[in-house]
């Protein structure tokens, strides 16, 4: 537990980075998924069943983005301000994925 923690410490406290998580992803991955899976476990048949909704929902979310961001970049013919505001909102999410 006291890890993680320590890992982000370190990538925030030079300021925010997405390039620092390259060096720690796996490390931050791998304790993410042990939790989750044992968090899982434990849990009744009806909170399983709700946890499989959201993450589905957040799969197809995450799919539903990136598709979207791809077409934009590779085949759309957008403005720049249609670009740039894209590419806002998708750094809100830039964090998190």
């Amino acid at each position: 537990m006291a890890a993680p923690l320590a890992i982000l410490i370190s990538i925030w406290e030079s300021g925010y980075g997405a390039r620092y998580c390259v060096d720690f992803n796996w490390q931050i991955m791998t304790g993410a998924y042990v939790i989750a899976f044992i968090v899982y476990q434990h849990c009744k048949d009806n909170m399983k069943h709700l946890l499989n909704k959201v993450m589905t929902a957040g799969t197809v979310f995450s799919l539903m983005l990136a598709v979207a961001q791809t077409y934009q970049w590779t085949i759309g013919n957008y403005s720049v301000d249609w670009r740039a505001a894209v590419m806002s909102f998708g750094r809100l999410f830039e964090f998190w994925i």
